[in-house]
């Protein structure tokens, strides 16, 4: 448990049976305060300010990378935030690229050792953190060319390292084709299993095309129900987008458009934690009363004052 600014973060061990018992009890309270709307839900935000810089941050723990390493290209960078999203590119970008290359380093090392699932798996965490850094980049930048074409090498050694069951395909369209990762699924039941494609784009193809990748001229074609979400906390997608794509289908069958608010995906969490959660022992060591539901436990708990002091966040490693 460590405890920043006033909130708890708690991490455990998926594979540890004992402490998801505690975990399921620790994130049953943080529903429970969700519920009452004293909760309020924010993204990871290493550079205060800087929303371009903790989007980054965050496509690199929730693709898998590690949060230690992040952490340290972070630290780093965080007096170039200051200056604004553009004016320290080159330090953020600078700084996740140690870390890569460092990473790298360790899976060669590994490699020489002979094992090669642990240096599949650093080549894989080295192709997260190459992408990071690119991405902030200017695309005329030669750099970023560089740092894209060492995230391709690393996810390619990961592929053959780990034995994984991926090759490289050549998908025909239009008289042409396109580089892809063809992911073979395997059947639990006998039937056919789904095939999974992932385009590979070359960087001056997708930057020609990328300005084309709207849904204008598409939404009027339309004839199915369609549902426009779209989350009222997003700071990159401006919600005109979504209004327009629900105006723009006119031939819908049934067209709905719905903006989540902070009260609508505390409420969804806590109903789907209270439904599956079997902990039998409250995160304070407060008893349980018998035969009561776990959002009504938390309520009471809430109620009685019992659990309102610090909020209590968790993380699932």
């Amino acid at each position: 448990m460590q405890t920043i600014g006033g909130n708890a973060f708690c991490v455990v061990s998926d594979g540890a049976k004992f402490d998801l018992r505690y975990a399921r009890a620790a994130f049953a309270a943080l529903a429970g305060y969700a519920l009452l709307g004293r909760l309020e839900w924010r993204m990871f935000e290493p550079f205060p300010g800087n929303y371009v810089w903790n989007l980054s941050a965050n496509l690199a723990l929730y693709t898998g990378g590690n949060h230690g390493k992040v952490d340290v290209a972070c630290r780093r960078a965080r007096g170039a935030a200051e200056q604004g999203a553009d004016a320290g590119t080159g330090v953020f970008f600078d700084s996740f690229l140690k870390v890569a290359d460092q990473v790298v380093a360790n899976a060669e090392r590994d490699l020489e050792k002979g094992r090669r699932l642990s240096a599949s798996a650093k080549f894989r965490r080295a192709a997260i953190y190459y992408q990071v850094a690119e991405r902030v980049q200017g695309r005329d930048n030669p750099r970023r060319k560089d740092a894209y074409r060492d995230a391709l090498r690393c996810a390619d050694r990961w592929i053959t390292l780990g034995r994984l069951p991926v090759e490289h395909v050549d998908l025909p369209y239009e008289g042409k084709s396109f580089p892809a990762l063809f992911w073979k699924a395997r059947s639990q039941d006998g039937r056919p299993a789904p095939a999974v494609g992932v385009r590979q784009a070359r960087m001056e193809s997708f930057m020609a095309w990328a300005p084309s990748m709207c849904l204008d001229g598409v939404v009027e074609k339309i004839t199915v129900p369609f549902l426009v979400t779209y989350g009222s906390g997003d700071r990159q997608i401006p919600v005109e987008y979504a209004h327009r794509s629900y105006e723009q289908a006119v031939n819908s069958s049934n067209r709905e458009l719905h903006i989540f608010e902070p009260h609508d995906f505390a409420s969804n969490i806590a109903k789907s934690i209270m439904a599956r959660s079997s902990a039998t022992i409250s995160p304070t060591g407060l008893p349980r009363t018998s035969g009561c539901q776990p959002a009504d436990q938390i309520k009471e708990y809430f109620q009685r004052g019992l659990l309102k002091r610090c909020p209590i966040h968790l993380v699932v490693l």
